[in-house]
């Protein structure tokens, strides 16, 4: 779950950004998180509040789904269907975070809350969770092939055992220090292909404290501590 904590993480600064520019709306910011992941986004409503420190974001019905159509297409949130089917989501998803930090070139998050959580997972003979895909650059954008995803090479690899490598902490844009992340209420299904076994847990409460991350110094800057309760 950290792993997600970390995904969810980065969702969110963009989010942050986008909502410091005034795209406040739900379709405006799936539009731009669908032009930047390799999923179909789903937000019911946004919510930003400057005046308060830190500064406030938070999402409410909240899907990363598997891409299809309708995100490849661009296809507005009020003319789609509801997901049916999600990988990660949250009922609330509240980020506090100082913007002074991002103008001094290091992100500093007081708070990260997910309420609600859940996440449905494979993960593979080597460990690694097939929702990071959902982090990869998307092959079309607006009806057009992504030119930013045709300039990378295909990766060699085993195709009955694909990788999911996702985003890393070296891909963080810059420092980032999280004071507090907590999942409330959280269920994770996971199913593990070596052991073909499923791990199904709910009414997670799981919380992050402390999570520190340098993508110039991982050797010194790059863990948190963690605390599980279900």
């Amino acid at each position: 779950m950290l792993g997600v904590a970390l995904l969810v993480f980065l969702l969110l600064l963009a989010g942050l950004r986008l909502l410091v520019a005034s795209q406040t709306s739900p379709a405006a910011l799936a539009a731009r998180m669908e032009s930047l992941i390799d999923a179909r986004v789903e937000i019911a409503d946004t919510s930003l509040s400057l005046l308060r420190l830190p500064a406030q974001v938070r999402l409410s019905g909240f899907r990363l789904a598997g891409r299809d159509a309708l995100a490849n297409n661009a296809v507005p949130l009020r003319q789609r269907p509801p997901v049916q089917r999600w990988f990660i989501g949250a009922d609330e998803v509240t980020l506090e975070a100082s913007l002074w930090s991002l103008l001094t070139g290091r992100i500093l998050v007081e708070d990260l809350r997910l309420k609600g959580a859940t996440l449905d997972a494979v993960i593979n003979k080597k460990g690694q969770w097939n929702v990071t895909k959902l982090f990869d650059e998307p092959g079309i954008v607006n009806g057009k092939p992504n030119p930013r995803k045709a300039a990378k090479p295909p990766e060699a690899g085993d195709p009955d055992e694909p990788s999911f490598a996702g985003p890393q902490a070296s891909d963080f844009p810059m420092a980032a220090e999280v004071k507090h992340v907590l999942f409330e209420g959280s269920d994770l299904q996971a199913f593990l292909k070596k052991k073909e076994t499923l791990v199904d847990l709910s009414g997670l409460r799981l919380e992050i404290d402390g999570l520190d991350i340098d993508p110039t110094d991982l050797a010194h800057h790059n863990g948190g501590r963690l605390r599980l309760q279900g």
